[in-house]
């Protein structure tokens, strides 16, 4: 499966542009974008390896090859999609899902999985899913480590994830939730599939008088797969089903704890979906204005999440916040703002001792990773100035932060990487561009680039909801955005910034 060395262009991009969702040179032997940032170029063959890790746990009754042929492969991982001009993805005539594809019978894997269509949703959601759903993506990303293991052994667990790429690629492909799509590719099937088992395991769940009497295996597959549909819904969040999820993911938690605050876990997977549980609800906090009372969650101090103690500091001020709205005779001092910014202080220092454990593919990558923690602390920075101090005493300090984040989002060279990280400092810093033009233009271009990388989700309704917010501050009007954002949310219009 040798490179083609001739002079002939080859007819597809690198697979390592094709990921990057930048237009590939196509230059032989090699790209020179790839050789530019001192990134391997792969080539611009079909691959049909497996990540090692993900490959040798689901194929552990199996011989594990160093390189596995189109005969026997699960997940045939060529490349089987270019991006369009509007920045979509398009599937090839000849590499479309009707496509014959050669796959042996693996006895040991279940029968849902034996077709072609699920084969390829599951390798979409392992080469495309699983680096965006990740915080950083590297050898040790848990979604393909943890998850996707985990829903061999799961049907409930495996038909969300079905459902959740069946979803991801209607929307690449068509651009929406479309019927075609959905006919092919069934991510109305699967997904009521997963419903249906989900309610099964859920009804045995209850039938148990002691929560703490069921296996901890069994309570993380109904949690993974409620974790899944949530981020599932995420995908198209105007239709409230996320939060069903949401909702029901903290139900079963509160009940499987005899404690208010969820404790650090020794089973990793536990601990996991927790971790991804706490990042959902701190960003719903922001703008959801509800009065349910979130999953407490103590972080273990040695976590892998690199952003989560950012965000765990973001629900705090958001918590606070409502306290001192339904309560106007409780203020805020100024040493519980103090206390916020040694949080933020500590979720910094641990973020880059977590980097600090990851192997980046380059030495750029690694700068682009150091400017991602600290636009991250300089966007909790504002963020809790803004919440919980009025704007004339805090005027300054914003503004010097700002400046700073906008320059680490000016420096960062490749968005790709962190494509799925950067909605939430893009969005605080686009809440401080007001009557700067050229800053709002690059805050509109950056937005409009993550949906081309990883998805519409509610980007588009937080840039609308920026631009509404951009007009007022031009009147004068002298609102700020939370409160903006609070009359959103009471005419039912709120929005997740994810």
């Amino acid at each position: 499966m040798a490179v083609n060395q001739s002079a002939t262009p080859p007819l597809k991009d690198c697979r390592t542009c094709n990921r990057r969702r930048i237009r590939c040179d196509r230059s032989l032997p090699t790209c020179q974008k790839c050789k530019s940032r001192n990134l391997e170029c792969p080539g611009y063959g079909v691959n049909f390896r497996w990540k090692e890790a993900t490959k040798a746990r689901l194929l552990s009754n199996r011989p594990v090859p160093s390189r596995i042929s189109p005969e026997n492969t699960i997940f045939p991982t060529g490349d089987q999609s270019t991006p369009n001009q509007n920045g979509r993805t398009s599937i090839n005539q000849d590499q479309s899902i009707s496509s014959e594809t050669r796959v042996s019978s693996a006895p040991s894997l279940p029968e849902s999985i034996q077709d072609p269509v699920s084969r390829q949703l599951l390798h979409h959601f392992n080469q495309i899913l699983a680096p965006l759903l990740a915080w950083v993506d590297s050898t040790d990303n848990p979604w393909q480590n943890i998850i996707l293991p985990l829903a061999i052994e799961s049907p409930p667990l495996l038909h969300s994830l079905l459902a959740m790429a069946a979803g991801d690629i209607s929307d690449r492909y068509y651009g929406c939730a479309h019927m075609a799509a959905d006919t092919v590719y069934g991510f109305t099937r699967n997904r009521n599939k997963a419903l249906e088992l989900l309610a099964e395991h859920l009804r045995q769940d209850l039938a148990v008088s002691n929560a703490s009497n069921l296996q901890s295996q069994a309570n993380n597959h109904i949690l993974a797969s409620i974790v899944v549909l949530c981020y599932h819904e995420i995908k198209w969040p105007s239709s409230g089903l996320w939060k069903v999820h949401l909702r029901a993911a903290r139900t079963m938690i509160r009940r499987w704890s005899t404690t208010d605050f969820i404790s650090p876990t020794s089973d990793t997977t536990r601990s996991f979906l927790i971790q991804e549980l706490s990042a959902t609800q701190a960003m719903a906090s922001v703008t959801s204005f509800m009065d349910e009372e979130p999953v407490r969650v103590r972080v273990p101090n040695d976590h892998r999440a690199p952003f989560l103690g950012f965000l765990h500091i973001v629900q705090a001020v958001s918590l606070a916040a409502r306290k001192e709205l339904h309560a106007p005779n409780v203020s805020i001092c100024l040493m519980d703002v103090g206390h916020f910014f040694q949080g933020l202080e500590r979720a910094k220092q641990h973020a880059f001792a977590v980097g600090l454990g990851l192997t980046f593919r380059s030495s750029q990558s690694q700068l682009d990773f150091e400017h991602m923690v600290n636009m991250y602390y300089e966007t909790g920075y504002i963020y809790t100035f803004q919440t919980l101090s009025s704007p004339d005493n805090a005027a300054a300090e914003i503004r010097q932060s700002h400046s700073r984040l906008m320059g680490h989002l000016h420096q960062l060279a490749d968005t790709s990487l962190f494509a799925q990280d950067l909605p939430w400092p893009l969005f605080i810093a686009g809440t401080e561009c007001g009557g700067r033009i050229e800053e709002q233009q690059y805050i509109e271009s950056r937005m409009n680039e993550m949906v081309r990388l990883t998805g519409t989700l509610d980007r588009m309704k937080a840039l609308r909801f920026l631009k509404e917010f951009w007009t007022s501050q031009s009147h004068a009007s002298g609102i700020t955005w939370i409160q903006l954002a609070k009359t959103w949310a009471q005419r039912g219009d709120s929005f997740l910034i994810w």
